[in-house]
């Protein structure tokens, strides 16, 4: 689809100005760290998406684009921040992307037509061509829900986990509402079981206490129960005077029953039980700490909504925190116990405490009608210490003394005097003239009506909250199938490819390995195997350098599963720092061969890697640039002639003799070693593959003498005079240049020469300067200013050469 042609950057980062021409080919920048490379990268994504990766996401603190792309020495203006690319389609095509720092998203694309605006949008949307080291073992060396969430927002199925947390959501939300209606409910059910003095809410049960009263009453029976049935149809309106709709009886029944709850001890087995557990954790202090926690992560759970921690406010992934909170909560067995132990004996007494409730709102209800206003006010004390006493039991290791306690004696959930204003009911009660059967049985009726109309309409609000909450778990249930059943396929294809190229990698060791992407819930698993021995995860047993081929491979098969055909460009920033020498060349057979339609865009600080990116056929020779430093002022530093010979007559001018024999022996170098690779000299292997001028220099001018005489032979055997003369001058030539320079004598001491330059005069300087420029020239065509170089890279050596051919000096004999 879009292939790079060449890419112009200012003020952009660490980059002042820079052209660099591409031409639709991969290309690689080679140079130091802090050389300024990845500004390259960076560049090319900001054109291309509008943005920088480096400058968003985990890690990324305070950065913003805005602030931070343009060069630091403009970063108030960043409209002088600017990129512009030329890029090709593969119809041919050819169009103009321009964005500025300051309206990122307003980038200006000349021409601007259909074609090119549906090429722009596609690799607009599709950062995932860009990939640095930082990135890299997001996808190896990571928690399951994060490489998911990595993992997904690369194949755009970002959704997945939206969808995901916003049904947990739904049913975290719906499970909160049913069980607060639960409880509603049961409390309803419960004061009107009390009420009718069944022993549960069936409905011959709820009939027979009915129309018991009922036949009292002369009234007909009800035969059945429906959503309009009222207990006391038919009662006539009796007496007003209050004291006459109390029951004597009933009441004093209830008075009598609340104070033997009171005084009496529970003789209950899971209290004791419950006590016993209590009195546990205050000999054992350290099991407080595990109960404590135990009792933050349950109500952790239940606050558990979306991707954020309930407590600390932190980015989690939902599922991923309620797994460590349940794995929490299974590790404290004992404290678990315990913790049971004193709940069962919480819900007994919990029970207790709602009848003495209920008990008490009848009771009030007679205080009121006998005008007890002092005692009425007591028991609505009584009655909101018991909800409070309810709530406290919420945490009953708050205070675990005052918790036994309780147990022990239910009296300290009342408040004092509470007895005095039940006995003061009593005598009024036993003063009263008794209900006869018939004022009894109305007052029973109405009294039923009230309680099962409350009933009802509890049990309509939990029944329709049950409906939600179960419909909210079928649809994450259902959702969750499928979704992990979807990416279950897609990544099953994936790891096909991911195995396919690590095997390519690794042939010579691990041909037989294999690879498992298993989605689990909101996570990836990732396993792989280890020599036959088993699937484990990347980081157990495999070393970092075969970490980083995996994080490649697995984001090379995740891309062209995404992209696949529109696969067309890729930028890869220093990925392959732990991948040693002999698996690098195969990362370069694996990307010709099975991306040959990609362009590539590689940086790297690595001599080796660079050398073999040419080698191996992926960066052509020209293709590949180095930047020999960084400034702030200045920017990166490419390494060409005649920017070098500007930078030392630049230290010349100004006397920094020092400054510019550091630049010509650090040229000089680098030109070397490049020579030395494009004429395949004989050079001692080194780890580094870094080499003193002293040793390289005369390596490449004994081959580039034997290029010659070989050239010579050759011309001789097909008979070419012209051709061997032409060859003896340049031969010639180069001799002359090579002696005037000295470096045959620096074979002795190798570093003694050029650390002498620093002490020259300038005009001495000067006459070195002019040695080495004459000498360089004669590795170089002067019609296309190429450099030599011999073909074919690797096997005989058939040829001398320059891009444009003047100089191809045939080595073949005939």
């Amino acid at each position: 689809m879009i292939k790079l042609l060449d890419i112009h950057i200012e003020e952009f980062r660490g980059i002042k100005k820079l052209f660099l021409e591409l031409d639709g080919e991969n290309f690689a920048v080679k140079g130091a760290n802090g050389s300024g490379k990845s500004g390259v990268i960076d560049a090319i994504e900001f054109a291309l998406t509008g943005n920088i990766t480096r400058l968003s996401g985990a890690g990324s603190g305070g950065l913003s684009l805005k602030m931070h792309a343009p060069h630091v020495d403009i970063k108030d203006t960043p409209g002088k921040a600017k990129v512009i690319v030329n890029v090709s389609l593969s119809t041919g095509k050819k169009f103009k992307i321009e964005r500025t720092v300051s309206q990122a998203n307003k980038p200006i694309i000349d021409p601007e037509d259909r074609e090119t605006i549906e090429a722009f949008n596609y690799i607009n949307s599709h950062s995932e061509f860009s990939l640095s080291r930082r990135e890299i073992l997001k996808f190896v060396l990571t928690e399951a829900s994060s490489r998911a969430k990595e993992v997904q927002s690369l194949l755009k199925l970002d959704s997945i986990d939206k969808n995901r947390a916003a049904f947990q959501t739904a049913f975290n939300s719906s499970k909160k509402e049913y069980e607060s209606a639960k409880i509603s409910y049961n409390r309803s059910r419960l004061e009107l079981v009390t009420h009718l003095k069944i022993p549960d809410l069936i409905k011959e049960h709820i009939l027979a206490a009915v129309n018991e009263r009922r036949k009292i009453l002369s009234l007909v029976e009800i035969q059945d129960l429906t959503a309009d049935t009222k207990f006391s149809d038919g009662i006539l309106s009796g007496s007003t005077d209050p004291k006459k709709t109390i029951s004597r009886a009933q009441s004093l029944k209830a008075v009598n029953d609340l104070v033997s709850k009171i005084q009496t001890p529970i003789q209950e087995e899971v209290v004791d039980k419950a006590i016993e557990s209590l009195e546990q954790v205050l000999k054992t202090p350290e099991l407080l700490t595990d109960l404590s926690k135990q009792r933050l992560y349950e109500m952790g759970i239940l606050f558990v909504e979306g991707d954020e921690c309930p407590l600390c406010e932190d980015e989690w992934s939902q599922e991923e925190l309620l797994s460590h909170l349940r794995l929490k909560i299974e590790s404290n067995k004992k404290a678990q116990q315990n913790k049971n132990s004193v709940d069962l004996g919480i819900a007994k007494f919990l029970k207790i405490l709602r009848e003495l409730s209920v008990v008490s709102e009848t009771l009030k209800k007679d205080c009121d009608l006998l005008s007890l206003e002092e005692d009425s006010q007591m028991f609505s004390e009584a009655i909101e210490k018991l909800r409070n006493c309810e709530k406290k039991l919420s945490n009953p290791f708050e205070d675990i003394n005052q918790t036994i306690s309780l147990f022990r004696n239910i009296s300290e959930a009342l408040p004092k005097g509470y007895i005095d204003s039940i006995n003061n009911l009593k005598r009024e009660l036993e003063e009263l003239p008794d209900l006869t059967t018939v004022e009894s049985a109305k007052q029973f009726l109405i009294i039923a009506d009230e309680k099962v109309t409350s009933y009802r309409q509890f049990r309509i609000e939990e029944q329709r909250l049950q409906i939600a909450f179960k419909a909210a778990n079928e649809f994450l249930t259902a959702y969750s199938e499928i979704s992990e059943q979807t990416l279950k396929d897609l990544y099953s294809y994936v790891q096909i490819d991911f195995a396919t190229f690590y095997k390519r990698l690794n042939s010579e060791d691990e041909a037989g390995f294999s690879a498992l992407l298993v989605p689990q819930g909101a996570g990836l698993n990732l396993d792989v195997d280890f020599y036959g021995r088993g699937q484990f995860p990347p980081n157990a047993y495999h070393s970092e350098g075969h970490q980083d081929s995996m994080g490649l491979c697995l984001y090379l098969a995740l891309v062209k599963k995404l992209m696949a055909q529109n696969f067309s460009i890729c930028l890869l920033d220093d990925v392959l720092m732990s991948v040693d020498s002999g698996h690098r060349r195969e990362v370069c057979k694996l990307l010709s061969q099975e991306f040959s339609n990609t362009q590539f865009i590689l940086t790297t600080h690595d001599e080796v890697w660079a050398k073999q990116l040419v080698i191996e056929g992926l960066i052509k020779s020209k293709k590949l640039i180095q930047f020999r430093g960084w400034t702030v002022d200045a920017g990166p530093g490419i390494w060409d002639l005649n920017d070098i010979w500007e930078e030392i007559n630049f230290y010349l001018k100004g006397d920094q003799i020092e400054k510019a024999s550091h630049s010509l022996r650090r040229y000089l170098e680098f030109f070397f070693t490049e020579m030395a690779y494009k004429l395949r000299a004989k050079i001692e292997a080194r780890p580094t593959a870094s080499f003193d001028l002293g040793e390289i220099a005369p390596a490449v001018i004994e081959k580039i003498k034997d290029l010659y005489r070989k050239g010579k032979e050759a011309g001789n055997s097909w008979n070419q005079k012209d051709v061997v003369e032409e060859i003896g001058e340049m031969d010639q030539q180069l001799g002359m240049k090579y002696k005037t320079s000295n470096i045959e004598q620096w074979a002795v001491n190798a570093s003694v020469h050029y650390n002498e330059w620093a002490s020259l005069s300038k005009e001495d300087f000067k006459s070195v300067l002019k040695s080495f420029e004459d000498l360089i020239k004669e590795f170089r065509c002067q019609n296309c200013n190429s450099w030599l170089f011999v073909t074919p890279s690797k096997g005989n050596i058939e040829s001398l050469r320059c891009d444009c051919s003047k100089i191809n000096i045939n080595l073949k004999k005939k």
